[in-house]
């Protein structure tokens, strides 16, 4: 911890400076000889004020010097802590040492700033336990260029209650989609598969761990909505009637508002709501056309078809990888991304998709 050390000498240095020129003064006045009683008894008095006022102010001072120890104790004992750089070096370090410790900050480091202004990292303890903390920080320009100040927050336990808390949804959600994956047996473990490759690709196109755990968790859930389709429909052999389409197509929309009524699945709902969007915007709810359409979709369309073909779910009956691969192909453009399409291509050709990495998420 960064401490003054220089302010107890400094106030004993002054105490004895006044303390000789006060000694001094009244030297001078012993050997005047036209001081008489009068003017020993003021300049007495006045010696007398100066030591009142020293006392004074040093008993201020050490009621303002433990008050500050008190709030640094109290500081120290919350999980948070301060920092203040100047030129890119760290000068003052307050609160928790055992945050300070964990994210590695000491007096005279280098101080490297997040890009973000603020931002949330898992930092580990040397007996391998997670910490989770928010980092802010705040550019103190005002004061001079290369002034800076961080706050640290740590949220451990408000994170783990917060992903206890969205494992239990999740689950929750997880058996809706198994209760209607139960009435098309050609839907049987469609989810786990769609959300393993979404997952997969996701990680493969550098999205961040935030996106990939999106991504994963929408496709997951993707079919939710079709809970309000019928199972002869379902189940029906054919092409469907304009009637019996219209469930099928609202089926996203309808698996987006049960998501979006849980304030953790706001991304997911997006994601799921426009995962049949088409890249050339012949696709629904939206007709939404390339860019437009959100990337966790693109993504999670690519992973669906391919799923579909491969598990016979296609009204055109099952196909094996390669010829689903082509489709994908000859699909860039129309129905996919371009670029969604070929990573998930090269994915799947370099073995590397669909392995179960997304159970994780879960």
């Amino acid at each position: 911890m960064y401490n003054r050390t220089w302010k107890k000498p400094l106030t004993i240095g002054v105490i004895m400076i006044i303390a000789v020129w006060v000694n001094d003064l009244f030297v001078a006045l012993v050997r005047w000889e036209g001081c008489g009683a009068g003017g020993y008894a003021i300049h007495l008095a006045a010696f007398a004020g100066i030591v009142a006022c020293i006392i004074f102010l040093q008993q201020r001072l050490a009621a303002a010097t433990h008050r500050l120890e008190l709030f640094r104790r109290a500081f120290r004992g919350v999980p948070c802590a301060l920092l203040v750089a100047r030129e890119g070096v760290i000068e003052e370090l307050y609160g928790s040492d055992e945050l300070l410790e964990v994210a590695g900050l000491t007096v005279g480091s280098q101080h490297r700033p997040a890009r973000e202004a603020v931002k949330v990292e898992e930092l580990s303890l040397r007996d391998g336990a997670a910490r989770v903390v928010e980092r802010r920080v705040v550019s103190l320009t005002d004061y001079g260029a290369g002034h800076a100040a961080e706050f640290l927050y740590e949220i451990t336990g408000c994170v783990r209650r917060a992903w206890t808390r969205e494992g239990q949804y999740v689950r929750m959600l997880k058996i809706l989609v198994n209760m209607f994956e139960m009435k098309d047996p050609y839907s049987n473990g469609h989810s786990d598969a769609v959300s393993n490759l979404a997952h997969d690709l996701a990680r493969a196109m550098g999205l961040t761990a935030r996106a990939v755990a999106t991504v994963t968790r929408a496709a997951l859930l993707h079919d939710i909505g079709k809970i309000v389709i019928p199972a002869e429909i379902l189940t029906k052999d054919g092409p469907l009637t304009p009637e019996e389409r219209r469930p099928v197509q609202a089926h996203a929309a309808v698996g987006a508002d049960i998501l979006a009524s849980f304030e953790i699945f706001r991304e997911e709902a997006d994601v799921v709501r426009h995962h049949h969007e088409r890249y050339d915007g012949a696709g629904y709810p939206g007709g939404l056309r390339g860019e437009a359409i959100p990337l966790g979709a693109r993504i999670l369309a690519v992973a669906d078809a391919f799923d579909a073909m491969t598990s016979g779910r296609s009204a055109r009956g099952r196909r094996d990888a390669a010829a689903a691969l082509a489709v994908i192909e000859a699909e860039k453009g129309g129905q996919f991304d371009p670029a969604v399409a070929e990573a998930f291509v090269e994915l799947v050709r370099a073995g590397r998709a669909g392995k179960g990495q997304g159970k994780e998420m879960r």
